[in-house]
């Protein structure tokens, strides 16, 4: 049976992800008028890089939200995780204490995209 890690909660990824724009704070941050990223192409972002890992090699949410060229697509990204978490389409792993955070496929994640995920638009306009 595998370690599922530590418990990480809420704190823990509000806690992250101003880890993340803090140390961002001095590298350029590209702010794009009209910028069409969203929540939802988030999540399939998300998707696919889970889809596409293997086993052995996690997904750390903190590699991903760096990678961002806004602060509104880490936003979206961030938002992604919460309601990929509400939708039981990915765990949130830690194996140490104050580690990194990864995220892993969750008990529903092939049931979970059977609706479309440009519905979750209408709950961020």
């Amino acid at each position: 049976m595998e370690d599922p890690g530590l418990a990480v909660d809420m704190f823990d990824l509000v806690k992250a992800l101003s880890a993340v724009m803090e140390r961002l704070q001095n590298r350029p941050i590209y702010e794009i008028k009209d910028e069409t990223v969203s929540v939802s192409d988030m999540v399939a972002h998300l998707r696919a890089l889970l889809r596409d890992s293997k086993k052995d090699r996690p997904v750390f949410i903190l590699q991903v939200m760096e990678q961002q060229k806004s602060r509104r697509a880490m936003i979206c990204l961030f938002l992604a995780v919460l309601e990929m978490v509400k939708m039981q389409a990915v765990q949130i792993l830690q194996k140490d204490l104050f580690g990194e955070i990864a995220l892993g496929k969750g008990e529903k994640f092939d049931e979970a995209f059977g609706q479309p995920v440009i519905a979750l638009e209408e709950d961020y306009k």
